[in-house]
């Protein structure tokens, strides 16, 4: 999927152009129809629609093996998409590093709240994952400095510059705030934290 392969970079290069083909080259299932009510397209949508006779919106489904286009409902392309994080996030902790995992669970919470769904609990393990996987206890780095944007909410401005020792921030995970409402000046971006943390230097 398309945020799968923007959290890792992507295909490069030849890689890309042979992607690019094979996603071209991919055959549709069957006769365009709406999977909620049937009514047949004129042709196959090459993104999501709303179907022109029972307005439910319809999503272009490719097949695990890249090799076959379905058009699927709502909830099946929730089904889907949700079968497919389980899966990365499963396969990245075998075979992936902690700064892989974090990456991973912070796509988690970024789409349960997308949906509107409270992804607390998500993003502060995400966070924690982080810090593990960059500065663990006892190692090099010792305290740690949030960092924001200058349009982030005022719970977050109240946090942003402070410093904490790791086994602090393992402890309290300031970030993100309980009751962080996301971006001032960007709606799309309301509840959505973008606070982070960083090394503290001592001179």
């Amino acid at each position: 999927m398309r945020f799968f392969s923007s959290l890792f970079g992507g295909p490069k290069g030849a890689d890309r152009k042979q992607s690019a083909s094979r996603k071209k080259r991919a055959p549709h299932e069957g006769v365009a129809k709406c999977p909620s009510c049937g009514h047949e397209l004129e042709k196959f949508p090459r993104a999501r629609r709303k179907c022109p006779a029972c307005k439910k919106w319809i999503h272009r489904h490719v097949d695990r093996a890249g090799n076959l286009v379905r058009l699927v409902t709502e909830q099946q392309a929730q089904e889907h998409k949700w079968s497919e994080l389980n899966a990365l996030l499963e396969t990245t902790k075998k075979s992936g590093s902690k700064h892989d995992v974090a990456g991973v669970l912070r796509l988690h919470a970024l789409e349960v709240f997308k949906e509107g769904r409270d992804h607390l609990a998500l993003a502060q393990k995400a966070q924690r994952t982080q810090i593990l996987a960059s500065w663990p206890p006892g190692g090099i780095i010792g305290r740690l400095r949030i960092i924001g944007c200058a349009d982030s909410c005022p719970a977050c401005q109240e946090v942003i510059g402070k410093v904490f020792t790791v086994e602090e921030a393992l402890k309290e995970m300031p970030i993100p705030p309980k009751n962080c409402t996301g971006s001032t000046k960007r709606p799309e971006q309301h509840g959505w934290c973008r606070c982070c943390w960083v090394p503290e230097i001592d001179d």
